[in-house]
């Protein structure tokens, strides 16, 4: 590169002031200067991870890339899957009883909806919860992120038994709600009373396992919905 100096023209004195006055030698340097600078290319703006500078090439940065981003998203995608089986075999379950089976599979299909809105309110804190353990873990600030699972976990058992000691106490005012017919809304009051008694500890799971994803860990809650599927299937 061309010292500064070299872009200054010649002094030229006006009364008591120095200024510097441009001149073609000048401007030709600078045209010259900036043909000479790098041009970036395409493969200069790959992000290359930090392990992997200076070793790998960019194709191969980006194959190193993708292969740790599938490993974080894969378990948690089963692990989204697995939670969809949960479901389904309830509701395949209850459509295949002997008796009864169309009020008990409205029933069941009604109730769900309801559990699906408490899965989201405490989705919200967990998604709170990842970030900030996340960005604990980063800064590598462990005891933040303690703090930070602990209080989440509290959080979770704490809104699990309100909202789960409420839907049981409303559980009938909520099921005349549905205007199921027939023994549509008996089977949907006894499948949601039994739901309630589960909600401390279903958000208990779900907000440990946002917890562990914060820290980077998708595959134990992943494992863990595998053995609660089997369970409940079998």
């Amino acid at each position: 590169a061309l010292p500064i100096s070299e872009f200054r023209g010649r002094p030229a004195k006006h009364g008591a002031a120095t200024s510097y006055v441009p001149t073609r030698l000048c401007f030709i340097r600078a045209l010259i200067f900036i043909a000479k600078m790098p041009r970036m290319t395409e493969s200069d703006m790959i992000i290359v991870a930090p392990e992997t500078a200076g070793i790998l090439g960019p194709r191969e940065a980006n194959r190193d890339l993708l292969g740790q981003v599938l490993r974080l998203a894969l378990p948690v995608l089963a692990e989204q899957i697995l939670h969809m089986l949960v479901g389904l075999n309830d509701t395949y379950l209850a459509n295949h009883l002997p008796r009864d089976a169309a009020d008990a599979g409205a029933a069941v299909g009604t109730i769900t909806y309801f559990l699906w809105f408490i899965g989201l309110m405490v989705s919200a804190v967990g998604t709170g919860s990842t970030a900030i353990i996340a960005r604990a873990k980063g800064a590598r600030h462990r005891s933040l992120a303690n703090r930070v699972t602990g209080q989440s976990i509290a959080a979770a058992l704490l809104m699990g038994t309100l909202i789960g000691l409420a839907t049981f106490v409303n559980a009938r005012t909520i099921v005349h709600a549905t205007q199921l017919q027939g023994l549509g809304q008996p089977f949907a009051l006894s499948y949601l009373r039994m739901l309630c008694l589960s909600l401390p500890l279903t958000m208990l799971m779900l907000m440990a396992g946002a917890c562990l994803r914060g820290g980077g860990d998708t595959v134990t809650p992943a494992v863990i919905m595998v053995m609660l599927t089997m369970s409940t299937m079998t």
